[in-house]
């Protein structure tokens, strides 16, 4: 096995915006896209950008993996996004192609 350097392997978001927060309105969403080796069907996925949002709603707790998902926090629109971001490093043990021939 060979290992990698240390890095951000899980992000932990737990959304404390206000409860009448809105989508349109306030903005604020964590846009995640879609990869070629890991696309999904999802009920919110653009189909032209291949992403989908998720919505900053208080007491949502989202959960990825930082080495493998590409994304983005978007703009707040009219007032600011609370949230408690917790990441968690480590190191990826990554098996040699040769092993097991």
């Amino acid at each position: 096995p060979t290992l990698a350097s240390t890095e951000r392997l899980l992000t932990f978001v737990y959304y404390l915006t206000p409860c009448d927060w809105d989508a349109e309105l306030d903005g604020g969403a964590l846009r995640v896209y879609s990869s070629d080796n890991n696309r999904r069907e999802h009920e919110k996925m653009n189909e032209t950008e291949s992403y989908f949002d998720i919505t900053p709603f208080a007491d949502r707790l989202v959960v990825f993996r930082s080495d493998c998902v590409e994304h983005e926090v978007m703009a707040s629109l009219r007032r600011e996004r609370i949230a408690v971001t917790v990441w968690l490093y480590g190191r990826v043990v990554r098996l040699d192609e040769s092993v097991g021939e």
